[in-house]
């Protein structure tokens, strides 16, 4: 292809808006991934000069030589119709009816004719007797090779992808057969082929041995591609099962029908998955062409957004698919023949790459990584799906590199789409990283919320309803041999410190008297304040009553001492009163009235001292900041 004549048409291109001219580099890069291909595809196979010069070929030689010794150039080709009435002996005595072959390289294109084909050749006095003779495709229905010699036929064997593996002259994928010739005479080979699709004639002759390694060569390749793509299939499965994300069905679904397509297309799933059934070898890359369409449209779909970004072009890819599935179904029911089905599925092979490329490109444009890996895969797929398509409808020349266009393309476009869903699998992560953060900051809100309504909000102790919440549970857990003591404390001398320098230091008092209890209590306790300049103290796991008077009395030690508040020293003093459960009361408040009562008591007898609760002991003032709901 000549670039002189591609470049004028991009520029024509990009006056037909902002959208043409945006995406123009991608556009030139798929045009130079198409020419490279098919240049690359081509590699050296141009007519050669005698298969274009008048005359008949002459006759091919073969010498001890251990690369294959391609025939191209020395054959003649006759195509038969259905009119025709011809057998061997006939086509042996009329050499004049075979004609150089008009088309590509080792390409003879899609015919329904039976082609035979003629190739004269002798054998070089000092070359080995063992030969083989190969074509070098997988996909050939019928092959019957006659070696004439001195005008008569002295071999004849039949192969085609349709025998099975193990019956064939050789029993491998390719369509060859073994030769024993001799020196002296020249030979003719005589091949008539038959075929369904693409009439691929890439001939050799070549030694068993080169042509056995080679083999082995193609098949380790071949199963290093297929062992990739099984490798992908279970990982993405596996992914699914963590992650129930349909994408991963839909990649393994793709990577499957791709991986079985490429067994089929290269004789490796009639050789070793399913030799011997002539259904699947006949049909299996029809087949698998259709689920591999069906669940690349799928994958795009859902990879790209396209229900966000674009619900015609989403309804477009879910319709496509279920058409791929239709027309699947009628295939396997011998509803549609395989030229109809064949037919079909080259009309829509396209389609994916053309419904998915500009989304994709939009979204590339943007920088999403996702987008850009679909780009870059379907751009190498489209180059090998396209170079493959116009090799079997007979466009191009036959070339090794035109024939795995499509496996290759096909593979690069599976790790591009590995790519995606890598990019997806952490976009999802993040997501679920936010959304928990998220959660987690819902809760701390509302346990936030909920400190605040059972938190005083000037000391952050415990408020009334906090008291009543923990300080009940501690009660209810209290024993004979574990008791609890609820304390109840009311400052002294602190109405004058309030009045005489204000509030604010009134209220740091305060602040600074919780943390003095705070201290002195210890973690697992409650210590609330009720209001103005009482509190509540309550504790558990006491063992001996003498504990509780221990504790009252450090509190009273503790509190005694000065509070340095903005430059003044302020002195206040506390007066406790407790009561004990399960001895004095099992409930919250009944403790409560028990430690007011003590409380009053020691208010009475000169404040700043500990009293313990004792029968008979009651306040017999009426006060509400015991009336807890």
């Amino acid at each position: 292809m000549n670039f002189s004549r591609i470049l004028p048409a991009i520029q024509r291109l990009r006056k037909l808006g902002p959208s043409l001219r945006a995406g123009r580099g991608v556009l030139l890069s798929l045009f130079v991934v198409l020419n490279t291909g098919l240049l690359w595809a081509s590699d050296g196979a141009i007519a050669d000069p005698a298969t274009t010069k008048a005359g008949g070929p002459s006759p091919l030689v073969l010498s001890g030589q251990a690369e294959p010794i391609n025939v191209w150039s020395h054959l003649r080709i006759w195509h038969e119709t259905a009119g025709d009435a011809v057998d061997v002996r006939t086509l042996i005595g009329d050499p004049d009816r075979f004609t150089r072959p008009q088309t590509p390289r080792e390409n003879l294109g899609v015919t329904d004719d039976t082609v035979w084909v003629r190739l004269p050749f002798l054998l070089a006095p000092t070359a080995p007797a063992d030969w083989l003779f190969n074509l070098d495709v997988a996909l050939m229905d019928e092959m019957s090779v006659y070696l004439v010699k001195d005008g008569r036929v002295v071999a004849n064997q039949f192969t085609g992808k349709l025998v099975p593996v193990s019956q064939r002259p050789l029993p491998l994928r390719t369509m060859g057969v073994p030769l024993r010739l001799e020196h002296g005479a020249p030979y003719e080979l005589l091949v008539r082929l038959r075929n369904s699709g693409a009439m691929l004639v890439p001939a050799h002759f070549v030694r068993p041995t080169p042509y056995y390694a080679n083999e082995a060569r193609i098949q380790l390749l071949q199963g290093v591609a297929a062992g990739l793509g099984i490798f992908l299939v279970a990982y993405s499965l596996m992914q699914w099962l963590g992650s129930r994300n349909a994408m991963y069905v839909y990649f393994a679904g793709s990577t499957a029908a791709a991986t079985g397509f490429a067994l089929a297309a290269h004789g490796l799933g009639a050789q070793h998955l399913w030799p011997g059934d002539p259904w699947l070898i006949n049909n299996a890359g029809v087949i698998c062409g259709f689920v591999t369409l069906a669940f690349s449209l799928l994958f795009a779909e859902r990879a790209l957004d396209m229900a966000r970004q674009c619900a015609r072009l989403s309804l477009v890819c879910r319709s496509l698919s279920a058409v791929c599935a239709l027309a699947l179904a009628c295939f396997v029911a011998d509803i549609l023949s395989y030229g109809q089905a064949h037919w079909l599925l080259s009309l829509i092979s396209g389609v994916p790459m053309a419904v998915a490329l500009p989304p994709a490109l939009r979204l590339a444009r943007r920088r999403d990584t996702a987008a850009v890996y679909m780009v870059v895969g379907w751009l190498v797929f489209g180059a090998g799906t396209v170079t493959f398509a116009l090799l079997v409808r007979g466009v191009i020349p036959f070339s090794s590199g035109a024939m795995y266009a499509a496996q290759l393309g096909s593979m690069v476009q599976m790790l591009a789409w590995l790519g995606v869903l890598s990019v997806h699998t952490k976009r999802e992560q993040l997501a679920g990283r936010e959304a928990e953060q998220q959660r987690q900051q819902a809760e701390v809100e509302r346990a936030q919320m909920a400190s605040l309504a059972l938190t005083d909000p000037l000391t952050g102790l415990a408020n009334r309803r906090g008291l009543e919440q923990h300080g009940e549970r501690i009660v209810a857990q209290s024993s004979r041999r574990s008791m609890a003591a609820l304390l109840m404390l009311d400052l002294d001398n602190f109405k004058p410190i309030n009045d005489t320098y204000g509030h604010d230091v009134g209220d740091e008092l305060l602040v600074g008297v919780a943390g003095r209890l705070r201290a002195c209590v210890g973690d697992g306790n409650c210590v609330a304040r009720l209001g103005g300049d009482e509190f509540v103290i309550v504790v558990s796991h006491l063992f001996r009553h003498d504990e509780a008077q221990a504790l009252a009395e450090r509190i009273l030690k503790e509190l005694t001492k000065a509070f340095y508040i903005r430059g003044q020293v302020c002195e206040v003093g506390v007066t406790v009163g407790y009561a004990l459960s399960p001895e004095n009361g099992s409930g919250l408040r009944t403790l409560l009235e028990a430690a007011d009562a003590a409380l009053y008591q020691g208010k009475n007898q000169g404040k700043s001292q500990v009293q313990r609760w004792v029968p008979g002991l009651v306040n017999p003032q009426a006060r509400e900041a015991l009336a807890l709901a």
